[in-house]
């Protein structure tokens, strides 16, 4: 996964599918992505 951060926008992209899908979330929805990773609600991919 890459992220990169502009002014208004957290983008993201598989770094091993360059010319895939890119998301884009607004700060708020990012932090809201990333409070959700570190309580564990969001599980991972492998499982």
């Amino acid at each position: 996964m890459e992220v990169a951060v502009s002014t208004s926008a957290i983008i993201v992209r598989d770094g091993k599918d360059r010319q895939g899908s890119v998301l884009s979330f607004g700060p708020v929805e990012w932090r809201s992505f990333l409070d959700a990773v570190k309580s564990g609600s969001v599980g991972s991919a492998d499982g």
